[in-house]
């Protein structure tokens, strides 16, 4: 069943947060594999240089992950 905001707006479910919202406010975006996203949701998140580092050294962990790191970009 179709449910409406007080503005008469149809409203959704975000699939990231769970918010119910409404859609002429916070109009959702569709992301393959993950539904409908409210604006906050769809934003890709950052990235931290850990994370970063540990994909694009093929998957180090730990103190092997802190040398690379130390290595390429002078940070621990």
């Amino acid at each position: 069943m179709a449910r409406f905001s007080d503005s008469g707006a149809d409203m959704y479910i975000c699939q990231g947060c769970g918010k119910d919202l409404p859609s002429d406010t916070h109009p959702p975006t569709w992301v393959q594999g993950k539904g409908n996203l409210c604006p906050t949701c769809a934003q890709p998140a950052p990235m931290s240089l850990h994370e970063h580092c540990r994909i694009e050294s093929g998957g180090l962990t730990g103190p092997a992950l802190e040398r690379y790191i130390h290595r390429y970009y002078g940070h621990g």
